[in-house]
């Protein structure tokens, strides 16, 4: 796409007529823009089903064991107030 892009630029600049061959890559643009779309909608289903897609496992595993620590020392805190 950022090749089609550049080139669409430059021939409105008053580039020559396009080749064969740039001419074939402006006739993709619209199979191309329509794959792009069809995985976005892939991409936007799969963080749907999938809520944690973007957690890092070490920052998930971080997480939790700030959490177990957490638990511990309300747990020593909950111990020091019965005394």
């Amino acid at each position: 796409m950022d090749k089609i892009i550049t080139f669409k630029k430059s021939m409105k600049k008053g580039g020559a007529a396009p080749d064969t061959n740039q001419q074939n890559m402006l006739d993709s643009e619209a199979p191309l823009k329509a794959e792009i779309a069809e995985l976005t909608e892939l991409v936007a289903l799969y963080k749907q089903s999938n809520p944690d897609w973007n957690v890092n496992k070490e920052e998930a595993a971080k997480e939790a064991k700030a959490l177990a620590a957490l638990t511990e020392q309300e747990r020593s805190n909950d111990v020091i107030v019965a005394f």
